[in-house]
């Protein structure tokens, strides 16, 4: 039994479509870095931690054509009593020659940047968590 020409062209563009996905892994290097800040793959995601008495979990970042992403993710900070859980968005933008990976997410009001390039942290930054 031959193929219908229609449904070979069905076969053949879904091929298309799947193989030709608009978003891709994102990063380049596993582990990123600015001063004491480090973002890490952390279970199945990745944390940006290094921060004084706070960290975000992400999860799996994703790239689309524009080199940028966007994530629902969960900003860490100590409360005298532990740490408790804000909800924030990071934006994410690798660089054309993907050697540099901004961040920026906002937190109460207070957007922060940080400017990252790969490999692991170089500093280890002593805070109290009062």
């Amino acid at each position: 039994m031959k193929p219908k020409p229609v449904a070979l062209l069905l076969i053949v563009y879904c091929a298309f479509i799947v193989g030709c996905s608009s978003r891709t892994e994102v990063l380049p290097a596993d582990t990123w870095s600015e001063g004491c800040v480090e973002l890490a793959p952390y279970q199945n995601g990745y944390r940006l931690n290094g921060m004084c008495c706070s960290y975000i979990l992400m999860p799996t970042l994703r790239i689309d054509r524009n080199q940028t992403f966007t994530v629902k993710a969960s900003y860490y900070t100590f409360n005298g009593a532990g740490f408790i859980d804000i909800p924030t968005n990071v934006r994410g933008e690798l660089s054309p020659n993907r050697r540099t990976l901004t961040l920026r997410y906002t937190v109460n009001g207070s957007t922060t940047t940080h400017t990252l390039e790969p490999g692991r942290a170089r500093m280890y930054c002593l805070c109290g968590c009062d």
